[in-house]
């Protein structure tokens, strides 16, 4: 499913670990099971070869602490791995030569209004406070309604836009207290979209399955906007994955990144969702 956004030349440049969405309609069971946490030092350079560029050296610079917060994509539901944000400090850490500690407050099921309340509380709201970069990861699981009724009937852009507007909305909501969480020091912000918000996995461009697959295209699309308009708007990092899961025409099967269930990414896929958040920043703050 193609996702009309931008940025995902990101992942060329640096050249995204789990998950209920890319398709964000989840239908495991909430679990608010403790966060994960990771923390990576880079390794010395090493001595300069005329190959491939070496690893940064460390730098004298303390470390960095990454909070991700959002639904089964940031869990890393189904990776077989340690999640996006385990994916992401490795390679953070490996391009600033600085140590990352990552955590994930990742939740299968997570809804930008479950997400709002949950920040309100601890042991979140503490390790935002104490955070350098925040990723949010939140948004598809608001529109599983429009799924299901879309499977009985039908559900077109009226039927989608209003629950789309309001997923913005609440978003906007989500960035808003971010932005004013009380912390010592400036934090950084990155936002993701979505390269499905639903499984693709035996719908044919042509036939009867054309039609679905043309509807979740459209409602993937205008959650993109919808995303991308709040990120924007709140001055954050807006970070595509529709053409590192896609290609630059949206058409490409993204199966080789996606679980068996089709639907959120595996491993490789949350190591392609981790290049994209580093491509997305040239320097850590």
């Amino acid at each position: 499913m193609r996702k009309l956004v931008a940025i995902g030349s990101l992942v060329a440049a640096l050249v995204l670990a789990g998950c209920a969405v890319p398709g964000a309609g989840s239908t495991d069971p909430v679990d608010a099971s403790s966060p994960v946490t990771t923390s990576v030092t880079a390794s010395p350079s090493p001595t300069p070869t005329p190959l491939p560029a070496p690893s940064p050296s460390p730098s004298p610079l303390g470390p960095l602490t990454a909070v991700g917060i959002g639904d089964s994509v940031m869990a890393g539901t189904h990776c077989g791995c340690a999640g996006p944000m385990a994916a992401y400090a490795g390679l953070l850490s490996q391009a600033t030569g600085r140590r990352v500690n990552a955590r994930s407050f990742g939740v299968n099921g997570a809804t930008t209004t479950s997400v709002l309340a949950q920040i309100t509380g601890d042991p979140l709201r503490t390790a935002l406070q104490h955070a350098d970069i925040i990723v949010v990861i939140v948004g598809a699981n608001d529109l599983n309604p429009d799924a299901a009724r879309q499977s009985s009937g039908s559900c077109d852009a009226s039927c989608y836009q209003p629950d789309v507007a309001a997923m913005g909305t609440h978003l906007g909501q989500v960035l808003d207290r971010l932005a004013a969480i009380d912390s010592a020091s400036p934090h950084m912000i990155l936002v993701t979209n979505y390269w499905d918000l639903f499984p693709e996995a035996g719908l044919a461009r042509t036939g009867p399955e054309s039609a679905q697959l043309e509807w979740q295209e459209a409602i993937t699309a205008a959650a993109n906007a919808a995303i991308e308009t709040q990120t924007l708007r709140h001055r954050d990092i807006y970070v595509d994955t529709v053409v590192p899961f896609r290609g630059t025409s949206g058409d490409d099967d993204p199966s080789p990144l996606l679980a068996s269930d089709g639907d959120h990414p595996n491993a490789a896929g949350v190591q392609v969702l981790a290049k994209a958040l580093v491509a997305a920043h040239p320097a850590a703050p």
